[in-house]
């Protein structure tokens, strides 16, 4: 059984920091002038002995917004209305080719909490949209997503590429301070072969809907292809990250024995909950696995000792089989036939 579990990191790519004296050289006095050189709006200077200060950055603000200057003003207004906070003020710190790092300072007890729809680096898709216009038109929708569930007015909200982007994956910056009641998570899975009975489009909307019906709150699920496998990528509201699991429950010859198998590995798991279940087919190994992607705890298996020289003769047994099983007071809930290397086993379907 292969089991393949997502990673996420869930801190926004923006970042703040607590002011700190430098060791052995006047370092405020260098970050300030840098800071008079590129911005007029010049923030108080940073005192090493107030470690009340605290500095939040805005990376790869969009220059179509206006000019970096105003961009700061309008940032720090956002920001101390949406926070409370004393705002100290705001300004711009690169001009890049992606877009302004504009930095805003304010006083506080404690470093404010971050809420963003912007994941940090991932090896799943965090880029929901294929381009500007598409993630621009989406931005109303998803900053009302973002304030209805995280109860957190938005500071910010603007579409950006990021570093080592492909150029049909553009990100969303919706972003907020405080406790989130609820707040936006990436999750994803590798997904191995080709999955048959579906397209791109349907396959990623049975996974929306199969989110959904675990009532969480969907951005969007998107998919990005690879030599040997393709990557999920999902970005949702939810109290906790889940962990997206892709699970093998048995290989197959061909396609027509991976479907009659998925048919009994659906029939057994009706309570299950998984995201999808489907059919796909491996080009390397050239087997076809009966598939289930899973957010959150996926359903075991357990195989039994006997092999088989055919996939008949295993079909032939697996009934009698499970039902001795169920007589034993064993927790299962069915059994499917699976391909070894030359062999044919009985793969059992655990109960909960």
């Amino acid at each position: 059984m292969r089991a393949v579990i997502s990673f996420v990191l869930l801190v926004s790519g923006s970042y703040a920091i607590a002011a700190q004296p430098a060791p052995s050289f006047d370092v405020h006095s260098i970050l300030n002038t840098a800071r008079d050189r590129a911005s007029q709006n010049l923030l108080p200077p940073l005192k090493g002995a107030d470690q009340g200060v605290y500095e939040h950055v805005f990376k790869a603000y969009p220059k179509e917004t206006g000019d970096c200057p105003e961009s700061a003003k309008k940032i720090a207004a956002n920001f101390a209305a949406a926070t409370g906070a004393e705002t100290l003020g705001a300004v711009c710190l690169e001009d890049t080719k992606r877009g302004f790092t504009i930095a805003v300072q304010y006083r506080g007890e404690a470093r404010l909490n971050v809420v963003s729809t912007a994941q940090r680096a991932s090896i799943f898709p965090s880029a929901g949209w294929k381009s500007k216009q598409e993630c621009n038109a989406a931005l109303e929708e998803e900053v009302a997503r973002f304030e209805r569930n995280t109860g957190l007015t938005s500071v910010v909200s603007y579409c950006f590429q990021s570093e080592f982007a492909r150029r049909d994956e553009w990100e969303m910056r919706v972003e907020g301070f405080g406790n989130a009641q609820v707040a936006p998570h990436l999750s994803g899975a590798y997904v191995f072969g080709k999955v048959l009975g579906h397209s791109k489009s349907s396959f990623l909307g049975a996974i929306k809907e199969g989110m959904q019906r675990k009532g969480l709150d969907v951005s969007f699920v998107r998919f990005r292809s690879s030599m040997a496998y393709s990557e999920i990528g999902a970005l949702y509201y939810a109290p906790t990250r889940l962990r997206f699991e892709n699970i093998e429950y048995a290989k197959l010859a061909n396609a027509e024995q991976c479907q009659a198998q998925l048919g009994l590995a659906r029939a057994a798991l009706g309570d299950a909950q998984e995201l999808i279940s489907y059919c796909g087919a491996m080009s390397i190994t050239g087997n076809y696995e009966v598939s289930y992607l899973y957010a959150g705890a996926a359903r075991e298996t357990t195989s039994h000792y006997k092999k088989f020289d055919s996939y008949e003769a295993c079909m032939a047994e697996r009934e009698p089989t499970l039902e001795h099983f169920r007589g034993q007071g064993r927790s299962v809930v069915g059994a499917l036939c699976g391909r070894t290397d030359k062999t044919w086993k009985i793969v059992f379907l655990n109960g909960k």
